[in-house]
């Protein structure tokens, strides 16, 4: 059902193991370096010609709402920091495992979220196909892809973050949810400042939840002890 092909799961990223990638680093403008650890839940190839395409996968037990709008807000990096983490790394030997091209760089292809539990769903008939496909809509995936015909192809219709219309271009209503190199490159450095902004901060004793509505206080393991009002 696709081109792509899960090569890792449950990967580590570490500073001391050249078998794994490194984690996603950055220069603060203070001179000191921030690293973003972490653990992918799936990593998948796909090979064309020379280049080979790399996509995370994060499953998600409860509902999980994304929009491209939300990495310059500084939300829900974390699929797109592992990412990088991947493509970036230096760690020879985990390229060679990886499948990358000596010399090449590994393509980012995309950041997939996929939703375990469906729950409850009702339809208006027994029929087969009409339950398949209500199960189907239930599970979309969400998240971002890489604007490239070989990867739409190889992920296809069914299982892109996208919808696919039959020409096997991207629906216009979607195309936000798709991006290019150039995008990568340059969403890399407003990253960048977002994840250093948040260090420099730390240092400075700054931790407070930001505004727009967070949910930071449903699960805070502190509540029993907290004083705050809310």
């Amino acid at each position: 059902n696709s081109g792509f092909t899960p090569k890792y799961f449950e990967l580590k990223l570490s500073s001391s193991r050249t078998d794994l990638p490194e984690p996603a680093k950055f220069k603060a403008k203070d001179g000191s370096e921030v690293h973003v650890f972490g653990t992918i839940d799936r990593v998948d190839t796909l090979r064309i010609n020379d280049e080979l395409f790399v996509r995370v996968v994060d499953y998600k037990t409860g509902k999980k709402d994304f929009s491209p709008s939300d990495i310059d807000k500084g939300k829900n990096l974390q699929m797109f920091l592992y990412l990088k983490s991947v493509v970036d790394t230096q760690n020879r030997e985990f390229l060679t495992d990886l499948g990358a091209v000596p010399g090449k760089k590994p393509v980012p292809a995309g950041v997939v979220y996929v939703k375990t539990e469906v729950g409850d769903i009702t339809v208006n008939s027994p029929d087969e196909a009409v339950v398949s496909k209500a199960i189907e809509n239930a599970q979309k995936r969400k998240g971002m892809i890489l604007a490239e015909p070989e990867v739409l192809n190889a992920t296809g219709a069914k299982f892109a973050p996208v919808r696919i219309i039959n020409s096997g271009a991207i629906h216009g209503s979607d195309k936000a949810k798709a991006f290019t190199r150039d995008w990568w490159d340059e969403k890399m450095l407003t990253i960048s400042d977002v994840v250093t902004g948040i260090a420099s901060g730390i240092k400075k004793g700054v931790i407070s939840a930001p505004e727009g509505g967070c949910d930071a206080c449903t699960w805070c393991k502190f509540k029993p002890i907290c004083r705050s009002n809310k």
